[in-house]
């Protein structure tokens, strides 16, 4: 009779690397292509933030462990053993008030501990006009650039191609528009709903997708993404739509926004408006499959992934978007059906 395999838990370590620019996650790669198939391949999770720099009166951005020296990776004793036997930086925590000699935390505990590394992984205080949809009339403050404390409301400038804004100044008694560099930016008001909303949310729709499909794998966002995520959220959580029909897309879409962000009551409140069944508002079946497809993805739950994918069997894309929704059911399969 065959001994019964170690369940994979998730272990506490610290990673001290050896070698300088040694990273975890090549080290954690490395040891998964060694182990045979049969067994499952470690998980690693060392969750990051955004640092913002000042050099030579720029802000750069880089990557701080949010957990100092700890990190955390799933697996069975075993494999934790064999990993931290190859003296590459892997080391144990002991747990000298627990029960078992190694420090351990749940699946549940680890899923909630996630959900608040993300929420400082993702969350930027100020951002690169060239990484985010600014609309017409947004009120900016400049971080930094040519004036650096400069207010003003956004003017659109389709030709500028040198990286800079038009911020129109109210100077009392008279206002003067600004063409000026910003490298980083600030918005302090949106503008009042425009009509441009509705091309926003289908522009949002690649993106969101985007970034959720990274979340299930426990990736970093790149910094670029996650600021339009923070911005579509922002500028759209308090919009109510004139078509109605939309306004369960919208909701799907601030879901991942708020979950990608680790807004967890947001999150929650969006989510009970579209389950336990769908709006009877919606009728078109790829809509249906992406407000499904986008629950799936927030929930780690593949029961709405295979409703979606019955919505949309035999049917064929006539869309770039019903084609993107296809290709991400494709995608997003063997993330939540292993």
């Amino acid at each position: 009779m065959p001994t019964p395999q170690p369940a994979p838990q998730w272990h506490i370590l610290t990673f001290i690397p050896d070698a300088p620019g040694a990273a975890a996650d090549k080290i954690i790669n490395k040891f998964n292509r060694s182990i045979s198939p049969q067994e499952a391949p470690l998980t690693l999770f060392h969750p990051k933030y955004s640092l913002p720099t000042q050099k030579q009166g720029k802000i750069q951005f880089r990557s701080a462990p949010l957990t100092f020296f700890y990190t955390f990776i799933r697996g069975t004793l075993p494999q934790i053993k064999q990993l931290c036997a190859l003296r590459q930086g892997f080391a144990f925590l002991i747990d000298r008030a627990g029960k078992n000699r190694y420090a351990t935390i749940s699946d549940p505990q680890m899923k909630q501990f996630m959900t608040i590394a993300r929420a400082y992984s993702n969350t930027l205080p100020f951002f690169s006009p060239a990484d985010i949809d600014i609309a017409a009339g947004d009120l900016v403050e400049v971080i930094t650039g040519d004036f650096p404390g400069l207010r003003g409301h956004y003017i659109p400038n389709p030709r500028s191609k040198t990286g800079t804004i038009i911020l129109q100044v109210d100077q009392g008694l008279a206002t003067a528009a600004f063409n000026i560099r910003a490298d980083q930016i600030r918005i302090l008001q949106f503008a009042p709903a425009s009509g441009r909303e509705y091309d926003q949310i289908d522009h949002f729709i690649p993106r969101l997708l985007k970034a959720l499909r990274l979340s299930v794998q426990n990736q970093p966002l790149p910094r670029p993404l996650a600021s339009q995520i923070a911005v579509f959220t922002s500028r759209m959580q308090s919009l109510t739509l004139q078509n109605q029909k939309l306004q369960p897309k919208l909701d799907a879409l601030l879901l991942g926004a708020h979950h990608i962000l680790g807004q967890q009551t947001q999150a929650l409140q969006k989510l009970k408006k579209l389950t336990p069944s769908l709006p009877p508002i919606i009728t078109n079946p790829w809509t249906k499959a992406l407000v499904l497809l986008i629950i799936a993805l927030s929930t780690s739950d593949p029961a709405p992934l295979n409703l979606g994918l019955q919505q949309i069997a035999g049917l064929t894309p006539q869309s770039k978007l019903q084609l993107l929704i296809t290709q991400e059911y494709e995608l997003t399969r063997p993330l939540l059906n292993p």
